[in-house]
């Protein structure tokens, strides 16, 4: 009978399910945001249930980041340097193909410090939602010593990092940011206040917390009503509670939200649904980034046409996506595309 024993299954497929689910909820997020259009836009029936509510897409992918650390063969400083140049690539292809030539007098007149902040993700003026980079540089760079000293009492220390970064996040409101520059007070704000998700993220994997929730013995009806249910909870509680005392909220509420779209995938095949989900996921951190095309006020008026042909802000948040969506894929199957060239040619040489 143990053989029959089915749990939660967190592979790859599952990673860019997750991923899917956490961009479409910041699509939602930035996509209802009336201040973003250069064209009025009619909002009389917007979609807007516990709008910022979906902001636990930030605590998910911050979670993320320590999960998918959790599986490194190598967890030292080379593995965390390729998986910046993996970040970096389609950062950067989106900003020198699409959005440099659209702006480059202003770019280049803005002084080489706004240059080196936008590329490092420090500053917004030129690229929208690019603060992702330097969060997750500072993880790379900090996991091969946080992951050794998590494995050595798994719970306890991650208990015991979590405080101590909520602690460093209470002092330094006193003694460190008032005393910082705009930028540097977001860097290390973000850093510092999502460290303890990336943490948790590490613990859930190291533990493997999801993999032990049996599911053949939870009935269809409760688990695909609970999970929805509890996805929508979630989202509700953290558009009334999301940070409170320095404390992001989203620590709690992010793992549950993925528990449940992990439980409702393992339970259900969703014959159309997963391989859909799953591409999402796979082109959503270039979703990501090309968002900032139609939303960055300096490029958008270039780009945001081709999402407001509606007038209807349902209709465009819809567009949106699917816009994105294609683009994402093709632009990413055309960078893989190129990097296998460069990978073939440079063994060919060798």
């Amino acid at each position: 009978m143990s053989d029959l024993k089915q749990y939660v299954r967190f592979d790859k497929d599952m990673t860019n399910i997750v991923k899917g689910f956490a961009i479409l909820f910041m699509l939602k997020l930035h996509c209802y945001s009336d201040y973003k259009y250069e064209v009025p836009l009619d909002f009389d029936h917007a979609f807007m249930f516990a709008h910022e509510g979906f902001n636990i897409c930030v605590g998910m992918f911050a979670f993320m980041i320590g999960y998918g650390y959790a599986f490194a063969r190598t967890k030292d400083l080379r593995y965390g340097w390729q998986h910046i140049k993996k970040l970096m690539i389609p950062y950067l292809a989106i900003f020198f193909v699409f959005m440099l030539p659209v702006y480059y007098k202003e770019f280049f007149s803005s002084g080489w410090q706004m240059m080196l902040y936008t590329v490092l993700g420090l500053d917004v003026s030129f690229y929208y939602y690019n603060w992702f980079i330097y969060v997750f540089i500072y993880a790379m760079l900090v996991m091969p010593l946080f992951s050794r000293f998590i494995d050595k009492k798994p719970l306890r220390n991650t208990i015991i990092g979590v405080v101590c970064f909520y602690l460093i996040q209470v002092a330094s409101h006193f003694w460190v940011y008032p005393h910082m520059s705009k930028e540097m007070f977001y860097m290390v704000y973000n850093c510092v206040s999502l460290t303890p998700l990336i943490l948790l993220g590490y613990l859930f994997a190291h533990e493997r917390y999801y993999e032990r929730i049996r599911v053949d013995n939870l009935s269809k009806p409760l688990v695909l009503v609970g999970s929805l249910l509890t996805l929508a909870l979630m989202i509700f509680i953290d558009s009334k509670l999301r940070l409170g005392g320095g404390f992001l909220f989203e620590f709690f509420y992010a793992p549950i939200a993925i528990g449940a779209i992990a439980l409702l995938f393992s339970k259900f095949k969703f014959r159309y649904l997963r391989p859909v989900m799953i591409k999402v996921g796979w082109a959503s951190i270039y979703m990501w980034f090309l968002q900032a095309l139609v939303h960055t006020p300096i490029v958008r008026e270039f780009y945001q046409p081709v999402i407001t042909i509606f007038k209807d802000i349902n209709l465009v948040a819809i567009w949106t996506t699917v816009v994105l969506f294609f683009a994402g894929w093709l632009l990413r199957c055309a960078i893989d595309y190129l990097q296998g060239l460069a990978a073939n040619k440079s063994r060919d040489n060798y």
